[in-house]
């Protein structure tokens, strides 16, 4: 094991992503539960970043560091993943995806892919997306509800539990909800979605804070709790 990038080339890393070429996506969280005199020190006034890693040189060691984004609806995002020139972000409450059109690493385009997800400045909230091996997302987000969501087709996600610690307010998480699909889906949750939002499906439920997912070849979906 050697070390590859430090401080100040990135701070307080919550996820990564390596994209086509190699180089690695960093969501940051240093604007992380700083409510009631918490985690005092740095803050980035202007919100917090995802930031590139690259060893331009090929020496193992990575040489340089770019703010592709700095973003004040960013508070402690949890996820990242590069997925064919889409940037998505997860930052409870909105699933964030930015695009750079012109090539310079620095994003262009920010659209607000779904919101409503529990868990705002909240390590139980919505984790990283990854991409299904049978096309389109896989979704994972913790039992910080609840997560009131409603994707472009029209199809409303309402998902809780009795869980409502670790927030800086009571957000009012309560168990019985009922989806569209007409289940009770309790707890952390994972599910999959087309890359637009829409053929929203919840897979399982009843987790604590199960982050990310990883899926095989044959669909095999697997995460740690």
């Amino acid at each position: 094991v050697t070390l590859w990038a430090q401080s100040p080339q990135l701070y307080n890393p919550t996820a990564i992503d390596i994209d086509g070429e190699g180089r690695l996506w960093v969501a940051e969280a240093v604007n992380y539960r700083q409510w009631n005199g918490r985690n005092p020190g740095r803050h980035h006034e202007a919100g917090d970043r995802i930031v590139v890693v690259e060893d331009t040189d090929s020496d193992g060691v990575a040489d340089s560091s770019t703010v592709f984004v700095q973003d004040a609806d960013l508070t402690a995002p949890l996820g990242i993943a590069v997925i064919d020139g889409a940037v998505y972000v997860s930052c409870s409450p909105h699933l964030f995806v930015y695009r750079d059109t012109d090539g310079d690493l620095k994003a262009d385009e920010r659209e607000v892919l779904l919101t409503g997800w529990g868990g705002h400045d909240h390590d139980h909230g919505l984790h990283s997306v990854v991409a299904g091996p049978g096309g389109g997302l896989l979704w994972s987000a913790g039992n910080a509800g609840p997560h009131l969501v409603e994707t472009p087709d029209g199809w409303k996600l309402r998902s809780g539990s009795i869980y409502n610690g670790g927030g800086a307010t009571n957000p009012g998480n309560r168990a019985g909800l009922k989806s569209d699909d007409g289940r009770i889906w309790t707890g952390g949750i994972v599910g999959r979605m087309n890359d637009d939002g829409t053929g929203f499906q919840v897979l399982a439920h009843n987790f604590r804070n199960q982050y990310e997912l990883a899926a095989d070849a044959f669909g095999e979906m697997y995460t740690a709790d």
